[in-house]
């Protein structure tokens, strides 16, 4: 092709982010610098490649009326007037020609009846190569050229059933493809281009059913089981690659059951999946699967046909996803990692592919060069940073550091001792009467651990159980708790045969709901692994010592006048439409101390109220902790939190904790209380990836090391963000976190923010290395699981300055 592409740089920026949406803007204005300074400046290999167009690039949109109303089985017929590559939704046309004209008439006959037909189409307005409406023509190209490579759509990403490979001796099928979005990025259109893998069992839903029936205990219990094993979960229509939310099984109707079509005829279930997909349904007496449809607003994209209730036939649903079993079991996990943790070198290489196949196949170059359009043959690069190795401060006040590339600080922490201590006097260790030898050493491994590391813990009150039951433990906890007469109890441990989940939830609640006292569960298993056995003990230790109160580590944060949250969202699992949100706040001025507060919610309303709420009490306890002075500056790290809710979260949720800012400070009689506020949203799930440049011609991509920043190039012009990569990975590639700051009257520069945000990932007590997110975001979601999965309601007040939920 002989036109001259040209990326999106040749636009201004301000036109460019012009044509974003207003309330997705985050940044303060469009001239604001948020790239910080700290660091070494490295460069590193994107999985980007730019979105070029070339000078002729023109597209135009036309509104498309109808007289009578058939729509598009006749704009097919006027193809040798508009062309055969324009684009149409049932009402407006989008078309690269500017030659069709302004305002004109096609008149044609139905194809059927032959009805006489007007046809009028009126362009509306000329778009340009940055417009979001260009962009969905953009990503709709994208979408035709995988469709040319034989991979099939999924949702929104594109998959390979040809190179599907079987992971050996588990029934599980994976597809690779790949997970791709086209949007403005800081100066240019750029694609990401990601890869991915579809997980299928081969096996069948009804498949399932047969297995459970043919198992003993009756037809209630396999029903029972079948319920708990499909309800909830993902299936997949082989016959057309759709995904489908089971919500239930409805066992009165059958494949022989009727369904009234459009027409108003009727047909049985087997007769239209025969009709319309070529299926042949065996089995007449399996009960239907139905999906319940999503119900989407305004902006959603879902047609009228994906908005209706689904009934399924589980002959002909493969399910997706792995069960629980396959999770904990590590044979399963590592059959699947040789496929699916890619290095970075063969993660790049795929993205490269893509190209690859792109520029070398005429057809798909040739329809891109139709809308003037085209995509880079390399893949972006930027500049990072790596951020300075932050130094750790233990009971000696010595500073320690850490290997840059590992960011792990186990075997230091050990030396440098715990920063603050509490020690254990009256505590239950309950075990069942088989593991009296295991729960005698384990007594002595942690006093001998504690006792190295400054920390007393005397001997326990002993309970030993008869048996292992659930109602075993919680009775055992009870008598024990009144055992210890007028001693407070400061600690419940309990041995556990295995992970039986009744059991645990049922301690967990006893402890934090009905007697609180902070509690620890040790699985036998993971006592008799003589190897490893100190270590274990060590990281109980730990978590005893936190659980309690104390304090492990601290890095060195100069500002000592905020106060610090995290907040997460958790979906209970016991109460259909009910979500956990958790927030944990700092209590002192080295962000070693904090509060935690939990409620459940029904809606986005009730979520703002929470977090309202939460910042009014965390306010009220950081004050009585801190003198009675009030922070100065307030930062909020918001997980959970989708881009689609961000104008929600900047409209709503930021104007309620102003609110509850001022009530604290009126109740205080600091009725001028105005502290600087930063609400930051960070997101775990991004499908950016960057790799640093090998270190010698030729060799391999590697992960970037803990602290790597980029804040350009792959950045979005209408917000403050950045990303940061804070952890090591051992295998695979390691995937960076996205921080979108939508609020700051903190007088923070970008620098400090990005700082800040690593050196709080290094604060989570239950690891001893650096964590993806900020340590009060960690602790939230720790906090949410726990009452979503345990709890369904809030811990007892006398916990919650404690990190009870490690």
């Amino acid at each position: 092709m002989s036109k001259k592409s040209s990326g999106g740089s040749t636009f201004a920026r301000d036109r460019n982010i012009g044509t974003i949406q207003a309330d997705l803007f985050t940044r303060p204005s469009t001239d604001f610098n948020k790239e910080g300074s700290s660091g070494k400046q490295i460069t590193c290999v994107t999985n980007f490649v730019p979105v070029l167009t070339f000078p002729d690039f023109e597209l135009h949109q036309y509104h498309v009326s109808f007289s009578p109303p058939y729509r598009k089985v006749i704009l097919k017929r006027f193809t040798s007037v508009l062309g055969d590559d324009f684009v149409f939704d049932g009402m407006i046309l989008y078309s690269p020609k500017a030659t069709l004209g302004t305002n004109f008439d096609l008149n044609g006959q139905h194809p059927t009846t032959g009805e006489a037909v007007k046809v009028n189409v009126r362009r509306t307005v000329t778009f340009m190569p940055n417009d979001p409406q260009a962009i969905n023509i953009y990503n709709l190209l994208v979408r035709r050229s995988f469709e040319s490579m034989g991979y099939h759509q999924v949702q929104r990403n594109y998959y390979d059933p040809a190179r599907a490979c079987t992971v050996q001796n588990y029934n599980i099928e994976l597809w690779p493809g790949y997970i791709t979005a086209i949007r403005l990025h800081e100066e240019n259109l750029l694609m990401c281009i990601e890869n991915s893998h579809k997980l299928l069992r081969r096996n069948t839903v009804l498949d399932l059913m047969l297995q459970a029936f043919n198992r003993a205990g009756g037809q209630d219990a396999a029903k029972r089981s079948i319920q708990n094993d499909i309800i909830g979960n993902t299936v997949m229509t082989m016959y057309n690659n759709k995904l489908y939310r089971i919500d239930d099984i409805i066992w009165e109707m059958n494949p022989t059951s009727m369904l009234t079509k459009f027409d108003g005829t009727e047909i049985t279930f087997a007769e239209y999946y025969q009709q319309q997909y070529d299926k042949v349904v065996t089995d007449m007496k399996q009960p239907l699967l139905f999906s319940r449809a999503k119900h989407r607003g305004q902006s959603g994209s879902q047609s009228p046909a994906e908005s209706r209730d689904v009934y399924l036939i589980p002959e002909l649903c493969n399910l997706t996803g792995l069960t629980d079993a396959m999770r904990v079991d590590r044979r399963v996990m590592q059959a699947l990692a040789q496929h699916t943790r890619l290095s970075p070198t063969k993660r790049i290489q795929s993205s490269l592919e893509y190209l690859r196949k792109f520029h070398n196949t005429p057809e798909i170059k040739n329809v891109f060069g139709q809308w003037s359009v085209t995509l880079g043959a390399e893949l972006a690069t930027v500049t990072a940073r790596e951020l300075p190795v932050e130094e750790l401060r233990g009971r000696s006040q010595t500073p320690y550091s850490y290997a840059a590339a590992s960011g792990d600080w186990a075997r230091e922490a050990r030396a440098a001792g715990m920063l603050r201590t509490v020690g254990l006097a009256t505590w239950l260790l309950v075990f069942h009467r088989n593991d009296y030898r295991k729960a005698e050493r384990f007594f002595s491994s942690i006093r001998d651990i504690a006792r190295g590391m400054n920390m007393s813990i005397e001997p326990p009150i002993v309970i030993e159980l008869p048996d292992d039951a659930t109602s075993a433990f919680v009775q055992g906890i009870t008598n024990g708790i009144e055992k210890a007469g007028r001693r407070r109890v400061e600690m419940v441990v309990c041995v556990v045969p295995n992970d039986n989940k009744t059991r645990y939830d049922a301690i967990k609640k006893v402890c934090c709901l009905e007697k609180p006292v902070p509690t620890q569960v040790v699985k036998s298993q993971t006592l008799d692994n003589e190897k490893n056995f100190q270590s274990v003990c060590l990281k109980i230790v730990l978590q005893m010592n936190c659980k309690l109160g104390g304090s492990l580590w601290k890095v060195s944060i100069p500002m000592k006048d905020a106060m610090i949250v995290g907040y997460d969202l958790y979906h209970d699992s016991t109460l259909r439409g009910k979500t956990v949100g958790a927030a944990v706040s700092s209590l002192d001025t080295d962000y070693t101390q904090w509060y935690s507060q939990c409620e459940l919610h029904g809606n986005p309303t009730e979520l703002g109220e929470n977090l309202g709420k939460f910042i009014e009490e965390a306010l009220k306890q950081r004050y009585d902790r801190c003198s009675n002075t009030l922070p100065g500056r307030i930062i909020i790290y918001r997980d959970g939190c989708g881009d689609g809710q961000i104008p929600f979260v900047k409209q709503h949720e930021v104007r309620l904790v102003r609110d509850a800012i001022r009530a604290v400070g009126k109740l205080l009689a600091h009725p001028d209380y105005n502290p600087g506020l930063a609400f930051v949203i960070v997101t775990k799930r991004v499908n950016i990836r960057y790799f640093k440049q090998p270190n010698h011609p030729g060799g391999e991509l590697l992960n970037p090391v803990p602290g790597t920043v980029v804040d350009s190039v792959i950045t979005r012009p209408e917000r403050y963000d950045w990303y940061l990569v804070p952890q090591c990975v051992r295998q695979g590639t390691v995937t960076p976190v996205n921080y979108n700051v939508i609020e700051d009257t903190t007088g923070l520069s970008p620098d400090h923010h990005q700082r800040l945000a690593y050196k709080l990932c290094h604060l989570y007590y239950n690891w001893q290395g650096t964590i993806r997110v900020p340590a009060p975001c960690q602790y939230a979601q720790k906090l949410a699981f726990l009452v979503s999965q345990s709890l369904h309601e809030s811990a007892k007040e006398g916990l919650r300055d404690k990190l009870y939920f490690l």
